[in-house]
């Protein structure tokens, strides 16, 4: 399975389990992930979940050696993490990578190894940058276009500067760490801490409606143009791509 879930005490574990691929995400996984997190959801007794990777990288985003057709949608939404009312705790480490970097960012705490490097690739593969990204409402605007138009890395240090990561430790120890964190969750009363969550969400600054259509109106426009065309033939070719005037 390339996503496993699993109950400890009151602590949920779901796991990102494609280690050879880096976790990447294609078609299948996006369905497994989908279905690990409804048995948490529908586990009662998980209080709070952990999410995690095998391996040394969290999750490199989607599998682009595969084609570039779009995941299923699922009932997960953009974020590839539910809407849900107990605490998501993130333990990521290595690349975070386009979709890696969604997930963790729905979390609501995350512990970072510090190997960890998040990236956003989807200028660089013929796609607009994203727009409905939790760590996107926490940058100042010149991070967030260095990070989400031009594609360079953020490292952990600089991610926890800006508020985007709760804590760094050392690589080995993020999955400990994250576990840590959610028996302290188990040590205060659940409802009281549900309720605030939600609260907390319902006062989050939110993507319009105008903002949306901005993104899937423009991405539709651009899927079969040219510089589209190019731009993912010279990621699969490794080569600098060639640009026509727009």
């Amino acid at each position: 399975m390339f996503v496993t879930y699993h109950r400890e005490g009151n602590i949920g574990y779901v796991t990102l389990n494609r280690p050879d691929r880096k976790n990447s995400i294609g078609a299948e996984m996006a369905v497994e992930l989908e279905n690990a997190w409804a048995e948490f959801e529908e586990d009662a007794d998980a209080w709070v979940a952990v999410l995690t990777g095998e391996g040394s990288t969290f999750c490199a985003g989607r599998d682009i050696k595969g084609d570039m057709t779009p995941l299923p949608r699922t009932s997960l939404g953009d974020q590839f993490v539910p809407v849900t009312d107990r605490p998501i705790i993130a333990g990521i480490r290595g690349h975070v990578i386009g979709l890696g970097w969604y997930m963790s960012s729905a979390c609501d705490y995350i512990v970072a190894g510090t190997d960890t490097n998040f990236l956003m690739t989807q200028v660089k593969v013929g796609l607009p940058g994203p727009y409905g990204f939790a760590a996107r409402m926490l940058m100042p605007p010149p991070l967030a276009f260095e990070v989400l138009a031009l594609g360079r890395p953020l490292t952990a240090e600089r991610a926890y500067s800006h508020g985007l990561v709760n804590e760094i430790v050392e690589p080995e120890d993020v999955r400990d760490r994250a576990t840590a964190v959610a028996e302290s969750v188990l040590s205060l009363a659940p409802g009281q801490l549900r309720l605030t969550k939600d609260i907390l969400r319902a006062t989050e600054r939110t993507v319009s409606d105008e903002v949306k259509s901005m993104y899937w109106d423009g991405r539709a426009e651009l899927e079969d143009h040219p510089n589209t065309i190019e731009a993912r033939a010279a990621l699969r070719e490794k080569r600098a791509p060639q640009f026509v005037s727009i």
